[in-house]
């Protein structure tokens, strides 16, 4: 039996499976979407879709106003969406599931990602940015006219935020989250 890929979202704090079949899946509160998210006026009409390729699923913001997010990152076109990975459009929340794997039984990363500030600020993506670039604190801190020990500050929000802790898996991180050119 095929995998069969879905998004779990809650709706009235009911949790809700949808089969994620059609490549672009769409998301919105339009009529034309595959998830319509009519309730949730942060959600534009067309705001994000998913897409299947080779190496997994991306989400791909439709020029929304109010921005998709993965693991509470700013997606700046497309970035790359991973089992229990937990979407941002508007105001709702939804988890990338696939058939089998240990993410149906632990909802662990979605509790995780509902807590207040797990969104990166702008700053943080900025900096972010920056470390995928390979700039040194330093660096960074010429740069942003900040000092070092903020840039380290800043830095130390991002991995209690993501838990990627050496600059490889920020760089990692900034590459899944479209922040790299």
């Amino acid at each position: 039996m095929e995998a069969v890929d879905a998004l779990e979202f809650g709706v009235g704090g009911a949790r809700q499976v949808v089969p994620l079949g059609d490549s672009p899946f769409h998301i919105g509160r339009g009529g034309s979407n595959h998830l319509q998210l009519a309730g949730d006026l942060t959600v534009s009409r067309n705001h994000a879709a998913l897409e299947r390729t080779d190496l997994g699923w991306r989400v791909r913001d439709l020029d929304s106003s109010n921005g998709t997010f993965v693991n509470g990152i700013r997606v700046e076109q497309s970035a790359a969406v991973h089992p229990g990975d937990v979407i941002e459009v508007g105001h709702s929340r939804l988890r990338l599931l696939t058939d089998g794997g240990d993410d149906l039984v632990n909802p662990t990363n979605l509790a995780a990602q509902d807590s207040p500030g797990t969104r990166l600020s702008k700053r943080e993506e900025e900096i972010l940015r920056l470390v995928a670039a390979g700039r040194t604190d330093a660096q960074i801190a010429d740069q942003l006219i900040i000092s070092v020990s903020t840039v380290r500050s800043h830095l130390e929000r991002i991995r209690d935020k993501t838990g990627a802790r050496r600059r490889a898996e920020l760089t990692t991180l900034a590459s899944s989250l479209g922040l790299t050119e």
